[in-house]
């Protein structure tokens, strides 16, 4: 989430704290482990790219688990607007509610919007005039 990949393995880089009021989380994943290990059967077969450009969950955990942002979740204190779609395959539903129950057990501000018919991304026009109202509303209240 706040999280940025830099070049070079094993690298990463992390915003300073302060450097941002709020976040909006659209389908992101929050537990690479969960992710890599579950989803639809269908899945399966991008496994072997994933496990070479996102990390084996059999060899791999610990370094999967440190670049979740659930394993970081303690550290996020700013409001957080998490969209999600409930029948999402390639970042189930799973995903967003990891990182809400997070945010509720920390006390962090946040919204959860979900999506009952929607998947991946906001493909029907009335849900995408719905998130980008809360988006409006979310940015107007924590950028004021």
């Amino acid at each position: 989430m706040l999280v940025r990949r830099i070049r070079g393995p094993g690298r990463r880089g992390l915003h300073p704290p302060g450097a941002y009021a709020c976040a909006i989380d659209l389908c992101g994943p929050s537990n690479l482990l969960t992710l890599l290990e579950g989803g639809a059967a269908y899945r399966r077969t991008v496994d072997t790219f994933m496990h070479a450009h996102v990390g084996d969950p059999a060899t791999e955990r610990d370094l999967l688990w440190e670049r979740s942002p659930l394993s970081r979740a303690a550290d996020i204190t700013i409001p957080l607007l998490i969209v999600q779609g409930a029948n999402d395959v390639r970042v189930p539903r799973q995903e967003a509610e990891q990182i809400v129950a997070a945010l509720r057990a920390g006390g962090v501000p946040h919204e959860y919007l979900l999506f009952e018919n929607e998947g991946h991304g906001l493909l029907r026009p009335e849900n995408r005039e719905t998130y980008y109202a809360a988006v409006e509303r979310f940015l107007a209240a924590h950028l004021a």
